[in-house]
């Protein structure tokens, strides 16, 4: 009997689920300014998925966790100075 218990996909797709744990550090590393966080979340990426379509499932991973319901402008609030 086997009792490996399945893991729930949260994308949908294999390459997603792969590159969801770099997509997560990426948008940290990018809200800090972390340039080398940024680098290395991207490298992480690429090495998790072994696919030739890591960028576009990192893109779309990253574009889903985008909430639809701001403007762009407070998205990208905690880029303005003093805030």
């Amino acid at each position: 009997m086997n009792y490996v218990a399945e893991v729930a996909s949260l994308t949908q797709h294999p390459v997603g689920d792969a590159v969801l744990p770099a997509a997560q550090r990426l948008v940290g590393a990018v809200r800090d300014g972390d340039h080398h966080g940024i680098t290395q979340a991207i490298a992480d990426a690429r090495t998790a998925a072994h696919h030739p379509y890591w960028v576009t499932a990192l893109l779309c991973v990253v574009a889903a966790m985008v909430s639809d319901e701001e403007q762009p402008s407070e998205l990208l609030a905690w880029n303005r100075p003093g805030t």
